[in-house]
């Protein structure tokens, strides 16, 4: 792929980077924070559930954490992460913590053959009393996503790519997650005919 990039002139857009694990060779997790949450959470007894509706996770815990802490909206509004779900319902899968039946975190994944990609993660402001997020992850890595070749945390990039969110990347490497580049390329079509001499 890099030398027909290379052949086509294409331009390099951006290069983020993606905290990746690799399932089969998943590191063992070191950070005590992960672990001290993790036993809260158990002690605290909270309960992980599938769920096939998504307007709870986007109206009480997602919208509003983006409003107030980065004045954004999720990429997907609810109407659309619904009607995605409806044409994608084994890809697309929302996994909530409650804590005594209330709402306290949530996770959204978008999943292919190999990959389980973290589209959306939120917790409300107590996730690190209860280690709410520690128990999700812990129980996506580990028990739903075991047999997938990666699991994706997703990019930690701003500013299309040039600003790296130190604070969240090291955040996803304390689960044993690991950077890999995503790059975006313009391709100009017009170049197509300098791939007439390449063997594909």
């Amino acid at each position: 792929m890099d030398y027909l990039l290379f052949k086509t002139k294409a331009n390099l857009l951006r290069r983020d980077l993606s905290s990746v694990i690799e399932t089969q060779r998943s590191l063992e997790i070191q950070s005590s924070n992960r672990k001290r949450g993790l036993k809260r959470a158990l002690n605290a007894e909270l309960e992980i559930l599938e769920s096939l509706d998504f307007k709870m996770f986007w109206n009480d815990i997602l919208i509003p954490n983006l409003k107030s802490r980065h004045q954004v909206t999720p990429t997907h509004s609810l109407e659309e992460i619904i009607k995605l779900h409806a044409y994608f319902p084994k890809n697309i899968r929302q996994f909530n913590v409650f804590n005594k039946q209330t709402l306290v975190a949530g996770v959204t994944i978008f999943e292919s053959k190999h990959v389980a990609h973290v589209q959306y993660i939120s917790g409300n402001d107590e996730k690190q009393k209860l280690g709410s997020l520690d128990m999700i992850f812990d129980h996506l890595i580990n028990n739903v996503y075991k047999t997938k070749k990666y699991f994706d945390f997703g990019i930690s990039n701003e500013s299309s790519g040039h600003f790296v969110n130190e604070g969240l990347i090291s955040w996803k490497e304390s689960f044993g997650a690991r950077s890999i580049a995503i790059d975006t390329y313009s391709i100009d079509t017009k170049n197509h005919h300098k791939l007439r001499d390449t063997l594909i």
